[in-house]
């Protein structure tokens, strides 16, 4: 049981930062610190 924990604690460990890696890349490589609603708002007529 202890094997399976530690299996999906380091899928878990490398997937959630790919995935957002991958994330940022895909929205144009924004800076980590910059939130994702941000462009859109800044692009939104006012």
């Amino acid at each position: 049981m202890a094997t399976l924990f530690t299996i999906v604690g380091i899928w878990l460990g490398i997937s959630i930062p790919m995935t957002i890696l991958a994330v940022c890349l895909l929205r144009g490589g924004h800076d980590e610190d910059e939130l994702p609603a941000s462009p859109a708002l800044e692009n939104k007529p006012r």
